[in-house]
Parts: structure tokens; C-alpha cells; sequence
């Protein structure tokens, strides 16, 4: 890539002696241990990257049409070697020492054709371990070399290139080799410490998942390939990609199977790429969702990003910022492209396609890029579907062709339904007026404005002064309903009771007569106690007595009187729901008892087989020995004493079941 290094002329005044600002000897030698050592904060990973890319630009160069290999190997030693091969030209003796041995050296800084330029990544070997190796397969000569660490005049290592040996071949490229540590440690200074060779199969699937360049990496046994990208388009200069991550089977806790990505690159988000490495990452707006196990990669033209000499992440300049709000802006107009296939339907059409789908955003339009969600997809028309819905009782729900209109505009009619606490209220009056009227209305939420887009296409009215209700035949009482505390609701005795019917999922009643007697069947036929519950009021405000009566909680003595004529009332020997309830807590509290006592008496081995068959058979029998117990304990007598060091009570039998029958027949004997 490019440097951009600005040269100033000086113009000198006659006379005046200068001097040139560099280093001595001893400098140099610090300025290579700090370019090697120090400007890399994941030297693994700097590693798998420097060499990597220098071998895809080589490719780029002389038009290699082979992937890059990259591998980890396992030795006989049970060592492991990580290695990148290119398959390009390769190095002269002289190249590979200018190139691999001094700083500032490169072929990349007048190009933007590949990324680097610096004459620093070639080194990267020396930031993660003293020795790496070289092999240069050049002109019909295979050589291999050496670099090390070490031997240096001033106190500083440095590095020494030495030829170790060459042979002919028929091959071409360059080789970079090096022995993996086999300690545990922790590259990124979070999470659990790991053996480096699974840090450099992370980093190197990471590297390979997220080019585009062809790599191949063989991880000891197992190969993975550059993946093709799925879709790409362009947009302002930028290639925007959806992509496979590489994946392997996995196990749920449940027992299934499924696809498991084995890196995410730390990209949780639409990656930024400049050349074949992964800078940044964007993240996506509310409403757009990622595909399972792919991303969307975004790759800008090499040289439009500042980057640092570590090439880890983009610099913080005025000039990339700029361009990131291009990239940014180029995403969303590929994905504004996406989704405008699935832009087909007016307010109407989404009204009658999700009056009776709730509001859920979740339903995925799945595009080329991303998948999309309702919300995302329509914007304001989804909002304004939204505040119709909502404001809408299911029982008034309806196609808007099938809706009342208005006698003068012709228009479908919505009625405002305040956005307050009062809304449920609202609503209820609303299925009543369209009841009582022979109406279709549906709702709106009240605002002080309408878009037009609702506006053009419905007439609105005022719920208070639309809602005008017929005089009720008769009085009847509307009062406050309290549950566990806090104001529920606003209801008469005959809505209440249809309210708690609903609730346990029974039939309503039309008329208070019929109430009574759906009540009256209940208090004579009902065996689920907590549906009884249900229609048994508490007597307390703020509280609630668990396991006796409901939450519900009513003060006006009206709606109580109400209440009560057709069954419904507080725990009282009148209420015939609550006398029920109790026979059956009862029932089955002397159902458990017994089947505890069987369980527990027939344990006992001074109880002989006949009599635990008879208790088997009729579970009840064994209130007679729970009797006799009982009994005896009361006795003013050794026997009794005995017991009750072995029988403490009726549930519980200490060491009893291991004396042997002929011991209980001579304590029972006892007086």
C-alpha cells in the first residue's frame, strides 16, 4: 500500500551549520526490537496475518491462480509447526535478506495493490519466538534459512539470517515456517489461559473465513477453504458479501444436533475488510437479523483506510472516519435495495395480513444480505398498524372492507381509544357499542395528530363522543375490581363472572339467571380446586391468602350483594364454591395421608403379608393400625413408652422397621 511520506524543502540561510536527526548504532538496534516485539498486542495472531497476507499478495502480484497454504503439522515429536506457503516467484539469496533482514525495506510502498508497504510484517516471526525459517524455492534452487535472535553488540538481541543449505527443485514460492510453543497462555489478556496451537488454529480459521482471496488451510487432518461468498453486490466502491462460517456438529443440552460456528473472529457484526483482513466491524440497526452461521463482510478499496504499521486496526483520522461513514452508508443502501421486494403492501393490506397474527415483529423477511423484520421492513406503516392493532379488541378485530363506514366520507371508521389507564375500559365500551349498535368500528390510539397516510384512507371518531350506550334495563352496579392489591379493572357482577369464566377457559352466560346457575353446577360438579378458587373472593385489599381463596378483591357492597345472588362471594359456610373446594382439599389431603400410611406401614416387617395385602387392597385399612398407634402411645404403660422412642409420631417410624417382628409382638404384650 501506498506510504504517504511528506518531504518539505528547506530553504538555508548562508552560514548557518546544520547536522542530520537519525540513530547510532545502538539505536538502530532498539528501533527493530520495538518494530518486532512491541507494536503487536496478539503477536500469535500478527503472525498467522503478516505472513499470510504477504503470501496472498505474491499471488496478486504474478498472477498465481493457486490458493496460499497455511497449516499447522504435527511432528513424530508431538510437536506442532506452523507454515505458510505461496506459490509465486520466490526470493533471490539477496532478496530474501533485504526483504526478511532490513526494516523499512518492501516492494509494497509504491502500490496500492496489496496491503502493507511498512518492511515490517516480514518479521513478524521474531515478535512470537526467537527462530522461524525460511525457505525460498527460486531460479531452480530450493534454499533454506534460518533467522534468529540473539548476539547483539549493544545489549539488544538482533535478528541474523543465516543460509543453512540449497538444493536444485522445480518448485517456485516461499515457505514460512516456525515450531509452536507448547505452553499455556493467554494471547488476548481475557478469558482462560490455552495451548498456542489452538490460539493459531483460531487466529488462522478467523484469517481464512473472513478473506476472499484463496487460501487453503490445513489444520493437521482437516482442510478449510476460503469460502465463496453466497452473494455480493456493489456499492460506492465497496463489495458487500454474504458469506458461510465454517462450522462443525455440535450436541444441545437436549440431546440435538446442530451446526456450531467454530470462530466468529471476534465479528459479531458486518465486518470491515480492507484487502483480505478484518479491521472493524459495523453493527446493524434494530429489525435486521443475521443469518445462522453466515455474516456479511464489507470490503473497502486497499489504501482508502489509514492504518497503523501493526496493520491490527484502522487509525483514528479524520480521513477514515469519512470514509467508514461511506461504508456505512453504502450498507444500508445495498440494504435498502434488499428489502424493497418485500415494500408490497399499503397499511390496509398489512392491516387484514396481521389482525389476527399479533404484533410480533419476529416474522423474518429473508432477503439476499440479511433477514428483516416487519418493523424494519415497513417503518411508519408497521407503527400506524401497530396503534390500530393495539388499540383494537380482538372481538372487534375485522377486515377493513367488512369495517362501518362513514355515511359522508365513505371511509372505513376508527375510533380513538385513549393511551392511558383508561384504555381496557375503553376497549370493553367499544365491543359493547359495536354490539349494541350492530357496528363494525375498529380502534386507534388517541394522538393529537394523524399521518395521512391513516388519514386518507380511514375516518377517525372521538371515543367519548361516539360511545354513546343504551340505557340499561334495570340497575346494575359497575365497580372497582382489585387484584393482589392494585386496581384491575372497572366491571359489573355479570362481566366479572364472564371474566372469570374466560379465564378458566368456560362458557360464558348471556343473562345473570344463567350466571347462577353455571355457578350452581360448578359448586356441584367441579372437582379442579383451582378453578374453584377462582370464584371464591378474598377478603383482604392488599393481600392474598394462598391456597383458599383468589386475588380478586371487590369493596362495593353492591357488587358484593350482586355477586353473592349468583355465587360468587368471600370463604363463608353460604358460599357453596368455597364449601365444595374445601371437600376436595379434604378429600385429597386424607387421599395423600393414606397413601402415605400404606407406604410407610407396609415398610414394616413386624406387619405380617396378609395384613399389608388387605391394606393394598383397601388403602382405608390402614387407619386402623394409624388408630391403634395412636392409642397405645396414650397409654399410661411401659408398652407406650417404648413406642414413642421408636414411633415419634404418626408420619415418622425412627428405627422400627428394623426390629424384627418377635421384638414387637413381645413390646405389644407389654402393660
Amino acid at each position: 500500500m501506498k506510504t504517504k511520506v511528506k518531504s518539505t524543502p528547506i530553504i538555508e540561510s548562508e552560514g548557518i551549520e546544520s547536522s542530520i536527526m537519525s540513530m547510532d548504532n545502538k539505536g538502530r538496534d532498539m528501533a527493530t526490537y520495538f518494530l518486532r516485539d512491541k507494536i503487536y498486542s496478539n503477536k500469535i495472531k500478527a503472525v498467522v496475518r503478516e505472513y499470510v497476507c504477504n503470501a496472498v499478495d505474491e499471488h496478486n502480484k504474478y498472477d498465481v491462480d493457486r490458493p496460499v497454504e497455511v497449516a499447522l503439522t504435527a511432528t513424530e515429536d508431538n510437536e506442532t509447526i506452523f507454515s505458510v506457503r505461496d506459490f509465486a516467484l520466490g526470493l533471490s539469496d539477496d532478496g530474501v535478506r533485504k526483504i526478511f533482514g532490513m526494516y523499512f525495506k518492501s516492494t509494497k510502498s509504491d502500490t496500492n495493490d496489496s496491503i502493507g508497504g511498512f518492511g515490517v510484517g516480514s518479521k513478524a516471526g521474531h515478535a512470537y519466538t526467537d527462530t522461524f525459517n525460511i525457505i525460498s524455492h527460486y531460479d531452480g534452487v530450493k534454499t533454506s534459512y534460518s533467522c534468529m535472535l540473539g548476539a547483539g553488540d549493544h545489549g539488544v538481541p538482533v535478528g541474523h539470517i543465516y543460509k543453512l543449505d540449497e538444493c536444485p527443485t522445480d518448485e517456485t514460492g516461499i515457505e514460512i515456517n516456525l515450531l509452536v510453543s507448547s505452553e499455556d497462555r493467554n494471547t488476548n489478556g481475557w478469558g482462560s489461559p490455552k495451548k498456542d496451537a489452538d490460539s493459531f488454529k483460531t487466529e488462522i480459521l478467523s484469517f481464512v473465513q473472513y478473506a476472499h482471496s484463496p487460501i487453503k488451510a490445513k489444520i493437521y487432518s482437516s482442510e478449510y477453504c476460503t469460502p465463496a461468498p453466497i452473494k455480493s453486490v456493489e456499492f460506492d466502491g465497496f463489495t458487500i458479501s454474504l458469506v458461510d462460517k465454517f462450522t462443525e456438529k455440535s450436541t444441545h443440552y437436549n440431546g440435538e444436533k446442530y451446526d456450531k460456528a467454530l470462530v466468529d473472529a471476534g465479528v459479531a457484526n458486518a465486518a470491515i475488510k480492507m484487502g483480505d483482513v478484518v479491521y472493524d466491524d459495523l453493527s446493524y440497526k434494530h429489525g435486521i437479523y443475521p443469518y445462522d452461521n453466515k455474516t456479511v463482510t464489507i470490503t473497502a478499496p486497499v489504501g482508502s483506510f489509514d492504518i497503523p504499521i501493526s496493520r491490527e486496526n484502522l487509525e483514528d483520522t479524520e480521513r477514515n472516519n469519512r470514509t467508514r461513514d461511506r461504508l456505512e452508508k453504502a450498507l444500508y443502501g445495498a440494504i435498502s435495495q434488499d428489502i424493497e421486494k418485500f415494500r408490497t403492501l399499503s397499511l390496509t393490506e398489512l392491516l387484514d395480513k396481521h389482525n389476527g397474527d399479533g404484533l410480533s415483529d419476529f416474522k423474518k423477511n429473508k432477503g439476499d444480505l440479511f433477514q428483516y423484520g416487519m418493523a424494519y421492513v415497513f417503518g411508519d406503516t408497521f407503527d400506524m398498524m401497530k396503534s390500530i392493532l393495539g388499540a383494537t379488541p380482538d372481538d372487534c378485530l375485522e377486515e377493513v372492507k367488512d369495517l362501518t363506514k362513514d355515511s359522508k366520507t365513505g371511509k372505513p371508521i376508527l375510533v380513538t381509544i385513549p393511551n392511558n389507564r383508561a384504555s381496557d375500559t375503553w376497549k370493553k365500551k367499544l365491543i359493547q357499542y359495536c354490539t349494541e349498535n350492530n357496528v363494525k368500528y375498529m380502534g386507534i390510539e388517541e394522538q393529537s395528530a394523524y399521518p395521512q397516510e391513516i388519514t386518507d384512507v380511514f375516518h377517525i371518531l372521538k371515543h367519548k363522543s361516539t360511545l354513546k350506550f343504551k340505557k340499561a334495563v334495570g340497575k346494575t352496579t359497575r365497580a372497582a375490581i382489585y387484584y393482589s392489591g392494585e386496581k384491575y379493572d372497572t366491571l359489573s357482577s355479570l362481566e366479572f363472572h364472564n371474566f372469570l369464566r374466560k379465564r378458566n377457559s368456560l362458557s360464558e352466560a348471556k343473562t345473570m339467571e344463567e350466571a347462577k346457575k353455571q355457578n350452581e353446577a360448578l359448586a356441584e360438579n367441579c372437582d379442579d380446586g383451582k378453578t374453584l378458587k377462582e370464584f371464591v373472593l378474598s377478603s383482604e385489599k392488599g393481600g392474598r391468602v394462598y391456597n383458599q381463596v383468589s386475588s380478586f378483591f371487590i369493596a362495593s357492597k353492591n357488587l358484593l350483594k350482586e355477586l353473592k345472588e349468583i355465587g360468587i362471594m368471600q370463604p363463608s359456610n353460604d358460599n357453596a364454591i368455597h364449601v365444595r373446594r374445601e371437600k376436595i382439599k379434604e378429600s385429597n389431603t386424607r387421599k395423600n395421608e393414606t397413601e402415605s400410611y400404606v407406604e410407610r406401614y407396609c415398610d414394616m416387617p413386624f406387619i405380617n403379608t396378609r395384613t399389608k395385602n388387605l391394606i393394598r387392597k383397601n388403602n382405608e385399612k390402614v387407619w386402623k393400625l394409624v388408630e391403634l398407634f395412636k392409642a397405645m402411645k396414650e397409654e399410661n404403660s411401659l408398652r407406650a413408652k417404648i413406642i414413642k422412642e421408636f414411633h415419634t409420631d404418626q408420619y415418622y417410624f425412627r428405627d422400627c422397621h428394623t426390629l424384627p417382628r418377635a421384638d414387637w409382638r413381645r413390646i405389644l404384650k407389654l402393660k
